[in-house]
């Protein structure tokens, strides 16, 4: 009952649409003040380099991304997920933790793998500052619109897509800058044995899913007491 009640009470789809496009015009300025002062008059778009565009842009909305989708759930928390009140603080804060970091690994992976297609694709193009800026300042607002729209939808059937994704993500990113080519020769495993960026990402890629995992678990033990009921 007291569900049914809090639902009621939600916010319509009209005003989470509303407050999306919000944070996203504001990413969207964030994004192109970073733009302006990472960016050189001719800068890579492309490439290895924190300093290239497309990096640059892919660390800025995955920040981002986890900040806004964090904000979203803390300030809709009790509307969109009213259930979640119910759960231990530290539980909860630990849930958090593990949600927002997913939201940002996830952003991160994506563009990233996005910024080697690029790389491959235009090779040598650089950008003038107000171009990459420009670039930034619509990732960023991508990226925080489709956070926030998570955010404010988070259900058990979406937070199992985004584990699966990322899983999925996570674990391509590390054979793609596997120092060894032949890693497959071995087992799957040997993605996480090397002290460089493969083996950093598998293994993150494993902690934090079974983090998050921890977190579907109270979205299911939900959803099997309102079955019950």
């Amino acid at each position: 009952m007291r569900d049914v009640q809090e639902r009621r009470r939600a916010p319509s789809q009209r005003q989470l649409e509303n407050i999306n496009l919000l944070l996203a015009g504001g990413a969207l300025v964030i994004g192109a003040v970073v733009g302006l002062v990472m960016l050189d008059d001719l800068t890579q778009f492309a490439g290895a380099g924190v300093r290239s565009v497309a990096e640059t842009a892919a660390i800025s909305s995955a920040v981002l991304s986890g900040l806004v989708f964090l904000g979203m759930l803390l300030a809709h928390q009790g509307r969109v997920l009213p259930w979640y009140g119910e759960v231990h603080p530290l539980r909860r804060w630990f849930n958090l933790f593990g949600l927002t970091l997913l939201i940002g690994s996830l952003t991160l992976f994506l563009l990233r793998g996005l910024g080697r297609v690029a790389a491959a694709a235009f090779i040598g193009l650089r950008l003038d500052t107000y171009s990459g800026a420009t670039f930034i300042a619509a990732t960023c607002a991508l990226s925080v619109y489709f956070a926030a729209g998570i955010a404010g939808q988070l259900n058990t059937e979406s937070l199992s897509v985004l584990v699966s994704g990322f899983l999925v993500l996570g674990a391509m990113m590390s054979a793609v800058n596997a120092s060894d080519q032949e890693w497959w020769r071995v087992h799957f495993s040997a993605l996480g044995m090397t002290p460089d960026l493969s083996g950093f990402a598998f293994n993150f890629t494993l902690v934090l899913t079974g983090i998050v995992v921890i977190t579907l678990a109270d979205f299911l033990t939900h959803d099997m007491r309102s079955w019950l009921e």
